[in-house]
């Protein structure tokens, strides 16, 4: 998902329009999808031309490097030149090897962009045709062919770099430097006779000499002609100035240009704020050079400056631009620089557009809003700032679409009956300590290499082309592995062979034992930190190359719950929204009135008594039919029970639930309680008494002295030091706080509450940022033995129940797919909640929520509220994904939001305030 971001960072902005037009392509065939229709003739015609245009210009462009090369290699020969030049040689053996990396970058970024293109291409069920067979087959026949033209780009860079690391033992820059070449005027014949395709402007303006560029401009008679003169590759001097960031050589060549100021190319704005240089965009501005330049794409300065994130470009372009350019539209996906600045989340970009007037009721080439562009990613800061404008459009609930896509099931095969390595190059944590890049090999060039994955029990491995532009949170690699305690990764850099089945020669390998820690931990314990850096050693002299950063999950077998269960059939039912009380009657809270405690048997029955009846409503016949949402952990001694925070502050320390047992969980409860007054409620039916929002019938009173509330204020007393207590104020569940009730098991609520009521059950299995909140150490019960023994519990005494398992942790959710197939599962996500405190980049947004839900074959996703409410229309995109969309916090206690929400058409809402939100949910149909 964010190739489009490294696109942008190593396109070269004259070579814009010789690139292909990747965002172009991709949304034509996601319109495509998005209307259930094949990619049309035309976009296969406008594929192969890119593919032809795209080659024809690097070939042309390496074949004058080749050129060069050869000339230089002859004036090295020549010995006499070489002797008194070799300082003038060396710096053009320098502009050579610069001159390859940026084909070499040309290459791989094109190469990437074929490679997606064709791979989104394959998705569609493809039509036959002999004239698309015809295009297929051109497409397959140019990418190889483009393939094999990189691979020689780079052999000829490395023979560049080897040149140049012969010369760097007598030379240097600051050598070169110190030699006044500035001052040599002399040394300018010899550059006009090199025939490397640079005229000497190109020199002066490659490095930047401002006394060699004043002689060459009062030498020449065609000023003008000169400064616009273009070399090979397209360049000006003045673009080789500006991409160099020469500022002062800019000015000279500018000011040369005054008698003809029209005549400057219009680019060089766009060069030098995708370079991010200030100082040059400042002079550019001040000479209005490119204020109204539109790229090939369509794109605008003020699009780069909102795509970028620049406030500071806003600022000094805005003024000088006139009012309607702010609303000017690239032509792929018809964002203007309000879209591109909701898309990338820059809420201070934002801001600014919208106090120049930027139009928020435009819609895009799909008809999304920017509101809901930024909804989407994420970026509540910014929805909620559009939210608040009178010209934001009412809430739309349908989308421009027709039928929806359904999704065919996980996109990784996987098998519950064996073991397997679930692995994704790089941190999966945003702000992770590991290097941002999962792949970082100073030692050696990034081009022409292959980085292979395998165990360290198969020589069958997963490639990936180097360098890596996978993000990884859409790059998953599974291994089947028959030892898994034993088993260990091996990443092997290679050399990109020139044929398709050659492997290439080995250049370092590293190794990663994946159980390294767990003896300090012990068995039943595991880190939570399941990430890695591995030392790349060269092959010959051992010396270190770099290190590559991955994460990984290894998934255990599982042989039990391999068939549905009525669970998977009634949840994504067309008619019906499951109205599912949170922790059971609700969570407790400061703010609420008396309250039941959560997590319990009472808790649970109370709720029973609050649910929903059939509904016909006028605008769609529904169901609301009821269910909670209880937390699942374990204990020490691997008993589940219904638990939400992680530590047990009733004991007055922060100790971890993982670590205390049974026994020591349910005396907290008990000493809590009146003597002689146990708060167990009988769970049979006949014995069900009415609750209300108002009302809790509860069983006769007895009289209580202080001695029996002892218990109740001691544990008080206790907690207060505790860190979940002095952040929250309160802990759920007390005596005097709330209706207490003792704690109870999995086994207690599968056993003794009706089985009419279904379970969403949350398995809450910390994540690093909620055990550093916690106050506990990010070490928990091995996350084989957590699923297992829960799992082992719903299969022993689930029965016909419903039930859903849910869960705020990717790797919960992995391994409950894959594992289990009788009960559905929900990915429950963080997208869109405020602050977010959550670094996991597969939870950072819908966008991500529901690629991880599609790509593990998983039931839906339950998101915030918060993106739902205002973006409404985003519940019908996530379920013509084929997923459940569910919803939950705070907002889902009002009637209004829960309205919104069930008119876009939600499968599923999370409330605190079931008899409240029953009642509305019956009112729809009044």
């Amino acid at each position: 998902m964010k190739f489009r971001k490294k696109l942008c960072r190593h396109v070269v902005a004259t070579w814009d329009s010789h690139y292909i037009p990747y965002q172009r392509l991709k949304a034509l065939l996601k319109l495509a999808k998005y209307n259930n229709q094949q990619p049309s003739p035309d976009f296969y015609t406008s594929f192969v031309e890119a593919i032809i245009a795209n080659t024809a210009f690097s070939l042309h462009r390496r074949s004058v490097l080749q050129h060069e090369e050869e000339q230089l290699e002859k004036q090295w020969n020549i010995g006499a030149h070489a002797k008194h030049h070799s300082h003038l040689i060396y710096l053009n053996w320098l502009t050579l090897r610069e001159a390859l990396i940026e084909l070499s970058w040309f290459y791989r970024v094109n190469h990437e962009a074929m490679n997606r293109i064709s791979i989104k291409l394959a998705r569609f069920a493809q039509a036959s045709s002999p004239e698309l067979e015809d295009y297929r087959s051109i497409i397959r026949g140019r990418c190889a062919e483009h393939e094999q033209a990189y691979i020689k780009c780079v052999n000829q860079l490395d023979r560049i770099q080897a040149r140049v690391a012969t010369y760097q033992n007598n030379y240097s820059a600051s050598w070169v430097y110190r030699c006044n070449i500035d001052q040599d005027y002399g040394v300018v014949a010899d550059i006009m006779k090199s025939g490397h395709g640079q005229t000497p402007l190109h020199f002066c303006a490659t490095y930047g000499i401002i006394n060699l560029c004043k002689h060459v401009l009062s030498n020449i008679s065609l000023v003008e002609e000169s400064i616009l003169l273009r070399d090979e590759a397209g360049f000006t001097p003045l673009h080789v100035t500006v991409t160099h960031g020469h500022v002062e050589v800019t000015k000279l060549l500018l000011s040369a240009m005054d008698r003809q100021p029209t005549l400057v190319p219009d680019d060089l704005l766009h060069i030098a704020l995708r370079r991010g240089d200030d100082t040059m965009v400042k002079l550019l501005v001040t000479r209005l050079v490119g204020l109204k330049y539109k790229s090939n794409s369509g794109e605008s300065c003020l699009y780069i400056a909102a795509q970028l994130g620049r406030e500071d470009y806003l600022r000094l372009l805005l003024p000088l631009v006139d009012s309607d350019f702010v609303d000017i539209a690239e032509s792929a996906c018809q964002w203007t620089p309000l879209f591109i600045g909701c898309v990338e989340g820059h809420s201070s970009t934002v801001r600014l557009l919208l106090d120049a007037g930027a139009d928020t009721t435009r819609l895009d080439y799909l008809g999304w809003t920017a509101q809901e562009n930024a909804a989407f990613r994420g970026h509540m800061p910014i929805v909620e700032m559009l939210s608040t404008l009178n010209a934001t459009p009412r809430p739309r609930y349908y989308l421009p679409r027709n039928d929806p896509q359904f999704s065919s099931g996980a996109r990784v095969d996987v098998s519950p009956r064996l073991a397997h390595v679930v692995l994704n190059l790089g941190s999966l944590q945003e702000g992770s300590p590991a290097k941002s890049s999962a792949l970082d090999l100073p030692g050696i060039s990034g081009h022409g290499l292959v980085l292979s994955i395998s165990t360290s029990e198969s020589t069958l491995s997963i490639e990936r082309v180097m360098p890596l532009f996978d993000d990884p949170v859409d790059d998953t690699l599974v291994f089947v592995v028959k030892h898994p305690a034993e088993a260990a990764i091996v990443f092997d850099v290679r050399k990109k062979g020139a044929e398709r089945n050659d492997s290439g020669a080995l250049i370092g390998t590293g190794v990663a034992f994946l159980y390294i820690q767990t003896p300090c931990l012990g068995v039943r314990h595991g880190t939570l930190m399941r990430e890695q850096t591995v030392p790349i050693l060269c092959k010959d002299s051992l010396r270190l190359l770099g290190t590559i950063t991955f994460s990984f999950l290894i998934v255990r077998p599982y042989y039990q719950l391999g068939y549905p269960s009525p669970s998977a059939m009634y949840l994504g039912a067309p008619s019906s929204v499951q109205l599912v009380g949170h922790r059971g009657l609700g969570q407790n809270s400061r703010n609420r009135f008396l309250q039941l405690g959560e997590n319990t048997i009472e808790s649970f029955l109370a709720a029973r008594n609050q649910g929903a009846t059939f509904v016909e409503a006028s605008f769609r016949f529904a169901c609301y039919s009821y269910s909670f949402r209880t937390d699942v952990q374990l204990t020490k001694d691997l008993i589940p029970i219904l638990f939400h925070d992680y530590s047990l502050s009733e004991s007055g320390t922060d100790v971890a639930i993982h670590d205390v047992t049974l026994d020591q969980f349910m005396h907290v409860a008990r000493i809590q309680s009146p003597q002689c007054n146990p708060p167990a409620v009988d769970g049979s039916l006949e014995n069900q008494t009415a609750y209300s929002d108002i009302h809790i019938h509860r069983p006769r009173s007895r009289s209580v002295t202080m001695v029996h509330e002892r218990g109740a204020e001691d544990v008080k007393d206790r907690i207060k030091h505790t860190v979940d207590y002095r952040k929250k104020g309160f802990k759920p569940n007390t005596r005097r706080d709330f209706v207490q009730d003792t704690f109870a098991t999995l086994e207690d609520a599968l056993c003794n509450v009706p089985v009419d009521i279904g379970f969403d059950m949350e398995i809450k299995y910390p994540r690093i940022h909620e055990a550093l909140e916690a106050g506990i150490a990010p070490v928990s019960i091995e996350i084989n033995i957590f699923v297992d023994t829960v799992l082992d519990g719903i299969a022993r005494f689930g029965g016909g129940r419903k039930i859903i398992l849910s869960s705020f942790t990717p790797e919960i959710c992995i391994l409950l797919a894959i594992k289990q197939k009788s009960y559905p599962v929900l990915f429950i996500t963080n997208a869109g909640k405020r602050p977010l405190s959550d670094k996991e980049k597969r939870a950072g947004s819908l966008q991500v929520a529901a690629r991880f839900a599609k790509q593990w074959g998983l039931a839906g996703i339950v998101v915030a509220a918060d993106s739902l409410v205002m973006c409404p229309r985003l519940i019908e995109f996530v379920k013509s994904q084929g997923l459940i969309c569910g919803s939950y916090n705070g907002l889902n206690n009002e009637p209004a939001n829960v309205q919104i929400q069930v008119k876009a058409g939600i499968d599923l809402i999370v409330t605190d305030r079931v008899g409240l939100i029953s009642q509305t949910l019956k009112g729809l149909g009044a």
